[in-house]
């Protein structure tokens, strides 16, 4: 995966109306039209993989989901950010099953990296705040005792 912030000439994606085109052979409206039609998750792993493989990459994408969603409220100390993020991240993440895979997949990592990191760095700050304040009352009672 290459950021588009670090590449800027990187290919724009195609349009997800074009992938519906070419498999279904009926027109859907698309980039021309400023609008994008996408089978979804579900429909593109039908098309990669059949019936019986089609759900192979739905449940190993919910059991990494899963275990994203355990990890991401271990690590973080602050019960209300870690909830927070969560409900954020997850629910921005599983919510759209007609949104394409590679749609998909790109948000959920992009959250896992941004949102996910700049929570670790409040909850970090917040711990540290705290730690100092008690360091800093203590030292002070010593002081005056």
């Amino acid at each position: 995966m290459t950021p588009r912030l670090l590449f800027p000439d990187k290919a724009v994606l195609e349009s997800d109306s074009e992938m519906v085109m070419r498999y279904s052979g009926v027109w859907a409206a698309g980039s021309e039209h400023e609008t994008s039609i996408a089978f979804g998750y579900a429909a593109e792993s039908y098309v990669d993989f059949g019936v019986p493989l089609m759900f192979l990459p739905v449940f190993v994408f919910g059991c990494l989901m899963g275990m994203a969603y355990h990890w991401w409220l271990g690590i973080i100390r602050h019960r209300e950010l870690a909830v927070g993020l969560v409900a954020v991240m997850f629910w921005m993440s599983l919510y759209l099953f007609e949104r394409s895979w590679i749609k998909t997949l790109g948000l959920t990592v992009t959250m896992m990296v941004y949102l996910g990191g700049a929570t670790i760095l409040v909850d970090r700050a917040l711990i540290w705040a705290r730690v100092l304040g008690r360091d800093g009352r203590s030292a002070a009672e010593t002081r005056r005792g």
